[in-house]
C-alpha cells in the first residue's frame, strides 16, 4: 500500500513493490511498513518499520489487514508447527 504524506493512496509500480519487498525480506520480516522518499521519478528506502501502524492503510484500501496478518500466522503454524511462537512458549514453560 502506498500513500502520500496526507495518507491518500498513491499508485505503485513493479519496481517500487520489488524494492519494498526486498527491504522487508532483507530484515527477515514477514510484515512491515516501508517508508520511501521520492524525488521526482527517483526514490529510496527511508526506513522499514517492523511494528508498522497499518490501521490507516487498512481503511484507505478497504482491506482487513489484521485479518490478513492472522491468516498469515495461521498458515505459518500449519506449515511448521514446531517453530510456532505458541509451541516455543510451551517448551520454555515446561523447562
Amino acid at each position: 500500500i502506498d500513500v502520500d504524506e496526507a495518507y491518500r493512496p498513491k499508485s505503485t509500480n513493479p519496481e517500487i513493490n520489488r524494492i519494498a519487498i526486498a527491504a522487508v525480506k532483507a530484515l527477515n520480516l514477514d510484515i512491515a511498513g516501508v517508508d520511501l522518499l521520492f524525488d521526482g521519478d527517483q526514490f529510496k528506502v527511508c526506513e522499514v518499520n517492523s511494528a508498522a501502524a497499518l490501521q490507516r492503510q487498512s481503511e484507505i484500501c478497504n482491506v482487513n489487514i489484521a485479518r490478513e496478518v492472522i491468516m498469515l500466522g495461521i498458515s505459518k503454524v500449519k506449515k511448521n508447527p514446531a517453530k510456532s511462537l505458541f509451541n516455543r512458549i510451551l517448551h520454555r514453560a515446561a523447562a
